[in-house]
């Protein structure tokens, strides 16, 4: 369906300020649709009944089972029924409570040897920010992920696009530090002690 949406519209048709015939979008929106594959595989067809939220409910449900890559993508399901500032505001005490739970949850699924652990860690100091901004942590968690075996993995168009954003926002004193913080990180990682 993606090929035949861009062979349609033509380079004319942009996402996320690229263009469609941009090889990194490609890479980046194929990869989205694996991960989405991944998360959603087996649960066959779900009635119309299932709310917006039921999703952060599951994963909880299984992250409290110990199941490592739940404990990863909770937190990306996990503040999606308060879309705006004033539902975040009105919700704050289950948005902390949420917040606190998915930072239990990354730390074990880190201490597990989950080197998703390191991405959403990346995306919970930088974009995502639900930690806390830091920039030198979002580009640090980044870089140690990408040395991982799954993270070298990556599609090329994928790391260039993320990477991309990470720096957009972070200055040079803070690309330095990162690759200390870094090498600190994945030195804890394989020695499975979370340093959140």
């Amino acid at each position: 369906m993606l090929a035949q949406a861009i062979a349609k519209a033509g380079s004319s048709m942009s996402f996320g300020g690229r263009r469609m015939d941009d090889p990194d979008l490609l890479d980046a929106l194929l990869y989205g649709k694996d991960r989405i594959d991944a998360i959603c595989g087996e649960v066959g067809d779900l009635p119309a009944s299932v709310r917006k939220g039921d999703a952060r409910a599951w994963f909880e449900l299984a992250a409290e089972g110990g199941h490592a890559k739940a404990m990863v993508d909770y937190a990306a399901f996990a503040f999606e029924e308060f879309p705006s500032d004033a539902d975040l505001l009105d919700n704050a005490a289950e948005v902390v409570a949420r917040r606190e739970r998915a930072r239990g949850y990354l730390r074990r699924a880190f201490e597990a040897g989950e080197p998703e652990s390191l991405l959403a860690l990346a995306a919970s100091h930088g974009h995502r920010a639900y930690l806390g901004r830091n920039m030198t942590d979002a580009l640090a968690y980044w870089k140690a992920y990408r040395r991982t075996g799954e993270g070298s993995r990556l599609p090329q168009g994928v790391a260039r696009m993320m990477e991309a954003q990470l720096l957009e926002h972070a200055n040079p004193q803070q690309v330095r530090d990162s690759e200390r913080r870094s090498l600190e990180i994945l030195q804890a990682f394989q020695q499975r002690k979370a340093p959140l």
